[in-house]
């Protein structure tokens, strides 16, 4: 990520370098561009991991099932030689 910054950075300058150069719109695009792709860097950096926190509430007669995951859940019954 940091390699990503840097050149990301390293582009910005040289796009406004290219902007005081040469004003126009290929430069002036390529400036902001390559702002928004160093600015999004930082905000994708700094994002936090979010915590997944579960809650269930389930009845006496009910049967709860959690997971971090994806999960496949079949019939449940008391006799198993209903099935």
């Amino acid at each position: 990520m940091v390699y990503l910054k840097m050149l990301a950075g390293i582009a910005f300058v040289i796009s406004v370098l290219w902007v005081v150069s040469k004003p126009g719109y290929d430069s002036g695009l390529a400036a902001v561009v390559s702002l928004s792709a160093l600015v999004g860097l930082f905000v994708a950096g700094n994002k936090k991991q979010r915590t997944h926190r579960q809650r269930q509430f389930v009845s006496k007669s009910s049967v709860g099932v959690q997971a971090g995951g994806d999960i496949n859940i079949g019939t449940i019954s008391r006799d198993r030689h209903a099935e």
